[in-house]
C-alpha cells in the first residue's frame, strides 16, 4: 500500500487477494483451542450462515453464543473466531478497515467444512446485504437479481463492478452497466487519436514488477514475450497484475497497447525491498541479453512505500542503476515524480481534461497547482477472475495511475528514441494542461515537445 494516500496496493495470497477473488481455504485453529461447552452448533442450521454476508452477531443470533472468541492477523486480513464445543466460525475483514464488521468466511463442525456457499456466487437476497459488501471488489461477481436497486444510484456509483455481476431489472434511470464498461476503457486525454496515427507503443519494452499476473486475458495476452514467477512458485494469479498489466499495454484499453511486455512476479505481500530490487536488476540483467531493439526502457512498479518497508538501501541502489542505464521507472512514489490521480465522468468526453476530477482521497491533498494528476479512477481494467473479465474500478489509487505514465514513456521511447528518462519526466511535467486543482497530463503535448527538436 501507498502510505502516504489510501490506496488499494497489492494484496497477498492471504489478503485482500482471497477476498475479491472468492475465499480461499480458511486458515482454521487446531482443536486444542476448543473446549467443551453446551454451546454447540447444530449442522441443520448451516444454511442459515451466510458466507461474506453474515457478520458475527447476525451468526450468534442464529446458533447462540459461543464458548470463546479470539482475533488473529493473516496477511491483509484480521480474523476473529468463534468457538463452539464441536466447532468453530471463522469470520475476516481487511486489517486496515477496523470500522467495518467481520464477515462469516468458514464453518466447521465436526472436523467438517461446512457448505455455506464460500465458493459460489455471491447472490444478495436484501438491499441491507449492500452494507455488508466489501468495498474494493464491490459488486464483481455479485448476483443482484433479487433486488431493487431503483433508488440506490449513489451507491452504485461508488461501488465496482464487473462483466460477471448480475444485474436486476429494476436499477436507476440512466444507470448502463454495458455503456460505463465501454466508456472506462478509454485512456482519454487524446492517447486514442496518437494510436491512430501510429504513436502506440509499437516497437518499446515495457516491464511490470508486480504479482503474478493471468496470462491468458485477452486484453494483454499478445503482448506477452517474457513471464518470471521465481519470486512467487505456486502462486495463482492475483487481483493487481491484470489491471496493470491492461492499463499499460491492454488492446482496448491501454496507453501502449503495441508495446511488448515483460512481466516480473514478486511476493509484494511480503513487504519488503528486495524482491522490487531483485526485479530491476532481473530486468537489466535480461536486458544485457536482449537485441538493441528489443530492449526494456520503462518499467512499471505500483507500489510506492519503500522507504517504509525493509531493506530500501538494496531498492535505492537498483533504481537508481536501472535510471543510468536509461530505463524509465514509474512507480507510486514521490520520486522522481509526484503525482496523484483523477476520475472519470462518464458522462463526459473522456479526452477532455475538464471531464476528469481529483479522485476522493486525492482532493484531500493539500492544494498545488504544479502538482501532476494522471487518470486512474473509474477505468475499466482487465480483471483477474476469468480470461475474458473486465472490471469497472471507481476511486482507485495510484497504483492503476503508474502504468498509465509508463505506458506514455513507452509513447514517447517510440516517437523520440534518444529521450532521457530525466527528460521524459521534465516534459511530463511541462507540457501538462493547467486545471484548478492542479496540472493533467497532456499526451499529444509531450509528444509534440519530445519530437520538436528533431524538427
Amino acid at each position: 500500500m501507498i502510505p502516504t494516500y489510501p490506496d488499494p496496493g497489492p494484496a497477498g495470497p492471504a489478503g485482500l487477494a482471497a477476498v475479491t477473488a472468492g475465499l480461499a481455504a480458511v486458515a482454521w485453529l487446531g482443536a486444542s483451542a476448543l473446549g467443551a461447552s453446551a454451546a454447540t452448533l447444530d449442522p441443520g442450521q448451516a444454511a442459515r450462515a451466510r458466507c461474506r454476508l453474515s457478520d458475527a452477531a447476525e451468526f450468534t443470533e442464529a446458533f447462540g453464543a459461543p464458548l470463546s472468541s479470539s482475533t488473529r492477523r493473516d496477511g491483509d486480513l484480521e480474523l476473529l473466531d468463534l468457538f463452539y464445543d464441536n466447532g468453530q466460525a471463522v469470520f475476516r475483514r481487511p486489517a486496515d478497515k477496523t470500522q467495518r464488521p467481520f464477515l462469516l468466511a468458514g464453518m466447521r463442525i465436526a472436523d467438517e467444512e461446512m457448505d455455506i456457499g464460500c465458493g459460489g456466487k455471491l447472490a444478495l437476497a436484501r438491499l441491507s446485504d449492500l452494507e455488508r459488501i466489501e468495498r474494493f471488489a464491490g459488486l464483481s461477481g455479485v448476483s443482484l437479481k433479487a433486488l431493487d436497486l431503483s433508488t440506490q444510484k449513489d451507491l452504485l456509483r461508488s461501488l465496482p463492478f464487473d462483466t460477471e455481476t448480475q444485474w436486476p431489472d429494476r436499477v436507476p434511470a440512466g444507470f448502463d452497466p454495458d455503456r460505463i464498461l465501454e466508456t472506462g476503457k478509454d485512456p482519454g486525454m487524446g492517447v486514442r487519436s496518437l494510436h491512430r496515427e501510429g504513436i502506440d507503443g509499437r516497437g518499446t519494452s515495457i516491464a511490470i514488477i508486480d504479482q503474478p499476473l493471468l496470462l491468458g486475458h485477452v486484453e494483454y495476452r499478445d503482448r506477452i514475450v517474457f513471464y518470471d514467477a521465481t519470486a512467487t512458485p505456486g502462486v495463482e494469479p492475483q487481483m493487481h497484475g491484470s489491471p496493470v498489466a491492461s492499463i499499460a499495454v491492454g488492446k482496448t484499453l491501454g496507453v501502449a497497447p503495441s508495446a511488448r511486455l515483460y512481466y516480473f512476479a514478486v511476493p509484494s505481500w511480503k513487504q519488503d525491498n528486495r524482491y522490487y530490487a531483485q526485479g530491476l536488476e532481473d530486468v537489466l540483467r535480461l536486458n544485457a541479453s536482449l537485441p538493441k531493439e528489443d530492449r526494456i526502457r520503462v518499467v512499471s512498479i505500483s507500489f510506492g512505500g519503500f522507504k517504509n518497508i525493509p531493506n530500501y538501501p538494496l531498492w535505492e541502489k537498483a533504481l537508481r542503476k536501472a535510471t543510468r542505464q536509461g530505463l524509465y521507472v514509474s512507480t507510486c512514489s514521490r520520486e522522481p515524480l509526484s503525482y496523484l490521480n483523477l476520475a472519470l465522468d462518464f458522462q463526459k468526453d473522456p479526452d477532455q481534461p475538464s471531464s476528469w476530477t481529483p479522485t476522493d482521497w486525492a482532493s484531500k491533498a493539500p492544494p498545488n497547482p504544479d502538482r501532476l494528476y494522471v487518470p486512474g479512477g473509474n477505468r475499466t481494467v482487465a480483471s483477474h477472475r476469468g480470461p475474458e473479465v473486465y472490471q469497472s474500478d471507481r476511486d482507485a489509487g495510484l497504483s492503476w495511475s503508474a502504468p498509465y505514465l509508463a505506458g506514455l514513456a513507452a509513447l514517447a521511447f517510440q516517437a523520440c528514441p534518444g529521450i532521457t528518462p530525466e527528460k521524459i519526466a521534465l516534459l511530463l511535467k511541462e507540457t501538462a494542461t493547467p486545471m484548478p486543482f492542479g496540472r493533467v497530463v497532456a499526451p499529444r503535448a509531450l509528444i509534440e515537445r519530445c519530437r520538436a527538436p528533431l524538427r
